[in-house]
């Protein structure tokens, strides 16, 4: 199934901590999360990403991550990038660099 990136929602649940994108016929796309605070900052910790199997490698893990990098960017959080992904992910964008805890 070829996806339309542009076309896609990303939703933000704050109470089940996680981003995802919701689709007709397969499980949610999603970003998973712990929020917590330290000393100085709240942290995000990004530990999983899960993308269904039929959707894989279409962008669809990328556009939920940017979506939670640009929510942490915006609210002044830090991330933590438990999920192997989101670790990835981060050493490519170097714009998000700075967010790291």
């Amino acid at each position: 199934m070829k996806i339309q990136l542009g076309e896609l929602k990303v939703r933000h649940d704050r109470r089940e901590e996680r981003f995802y994108i919701s689709f007709e016929e397969y499980q949610n796309a999603v970003l998973e999360y712990e929020e917590r605070k330290d000393n100085q900052h709240t942290i995000l910790d990004f530990r999983h990403t899960f993308v269904p199997k039929p959707l894989r490698n279409q962008g669809i893990a990328t556009r939920i991550v940017t979506t939670g990098m640009e929510y942490a960017r915006d609210r002044g959080l830090k991330v933590k990038a438990t999920c192997p992904f989101v670790k990835s992910f981060l050493g490519k964008h170097e714009a998000y660099a700075q967010l790291e805890a």
